[in-house]
């Protein structure tokens, strides 16, 4: 059978030597515990020690050793007093790498094209484009878009226990993300404005091929849009459009209900938590750098201003000593007015695009930190 002594210099030591009152406590068929005290106002001391953390400790040396009998000693009196419970912790930090991901950003050249037709003034013509799925647009590259964020949080304890605790976490957090765009996987896409269904006022337009006002395609297998029309000499013209590149850095607020489960140690087997954020965008530009081997000049930006409000929702994973984040956001953004590149005659920068849409942002990595 092995013992488990704890010694605290509690009491007198003449304890030993005076009359003691004594109490037991029967556990079970096959444990008791013994309190002594010198007199009954000694148990109101005895309140204010932590007798399960005494126990932990002496239960690890015993299955660490092959000791029978485990001494555990005291000198100061105070190291297993009870601490007082704090539901509010104090700051902590919290850190995060992570990926951006989201399909179906809109690029509006359709309507750039028909501008440049002949005998035509319109805007919107998208609708009159014939496009194989999922037509012309650019999502995020996936881990070539990275986000990185620190926040500052700070928790209030709703419910513990031995086993299970429940918090509710707020965090203000600062963000950096960089999302770059590429084509879809679908690399045929590709758009096309036939003369035969096109609006009235384009009747007289040159058709550059077989009934064929203007089209457009994924060059190859770059991330460059090739567009065709003919002018009004009957020429073919065409420009090249890239996908535009978004930086985007601010503050987060996030407020997370949380529930963590431990094992017998306390050490975290699994903790889930899910909540709201919201936040601003402090910088929010579209920036491309122009590569020399597009297909054909002149070139085309067609950029974006994300505009400063941005939310959605966050969730956090934890399993064993490896926490998993992952967030939605919604943030709207505007057409900037389209950059030409090497420009040429015909094609020109002054284009009304629809003014702003939604877009929505999803971000999965690692999180470091408490």
């Amino acid at each position: 059978m092995r013992k488990i002594f704890i010694l605290l210099l509690l009491l007198s030591s003449e304890l030993a030597l005076a009359q003691s009152d004594t109490l037991q406590v029967l556990i079970g068929n096959s444990s008791e515990l013994l309190f002594i005290a010198k007199d009954p106002s000694a148990y109101e001391d005895l309140k204010k020690y932590d007798f399960n953390k005494m126990l932990l400790e002496m239960q690890a040396k015993l299955n660490d050793s092959q000791t029978k009998k485990a001494f555990l000693k005291d000198n100061s009196g105070e190291k297993y007093l009870q601490k007082k419970r704090k539901y509010l912790s104090g700051y902590y930090m919290n850190y995060y790498l992570g990926f951006n991901y989201s399909e179906g950003y809109e690029i509006l050249n359709a309507n750039l094209v028909a501008n440049l037709l002949r005998n035509y003034t319109g805007n919107q013509l998208d609708s009159y484009f014939q496009t194989s799925y999922p037509e012309n647009t650019y999502s995020v590259k996936v881990f070539q878009s990275p986000y990185l964020a620190a926040s500052v949080n700070r928790h209030f304890e709703l419910y513990a226990n031995a086993k299970t605790t429940v918090i509710l976490k707020g965090g203000l957090e600062g963000f950096f993300s960089f999302e770059k765009f590429g084509k879809e996987r679908n690399s045929d896409a590709s758009s096309v404005l036939l003369k035969s269904s096109s609006p009235a006022g384009m009747e007289n337009s040159v058709s550059f091929a077989p009934d064929t006002l203007a089209s457009g395609a994924f060059e190859g297998n770059s991330d460059y849009i090739l567009w065709k029309y003919a002018d009004e000499d009957s020429y073919t013209q065409s420009f090249t459009t890239v996908p535009y590149n978004v930086v985007k850095a601010g503050f987060n607020v996030k407020i997370i209900p949380a529930i963590t489960f431990n094992n017998r140690s306390n050490k975290r087997v699994v903790s889930l938590g899910f909540g709201p954020t919201i936040g601003i965008n402090v910088i929010g530009n579209s920036i491309t750098k122009i590569k020399d081997n597009v297909p054909s000049a002149p070139v085309v930006v067609g950029g974006v201003k994300a505009t400063p409000l941005r939310y959605g929702l966050v969730c956090e994973l934890g399993i064993g000593g490896v926490t998993f984040f992952g967030q939605y956001v919604k943030n709207k953004v505007k057409n900037r007015e389209l950059e030409v590149m090497s420009a040429s005659s015909g094609v020109t920068s002054q284009f009304t695009a629809r003014n702003e849409y939604m877009t929505e942002v999803i971000t999965f990595g690692l999180k470091f930190g408490k």
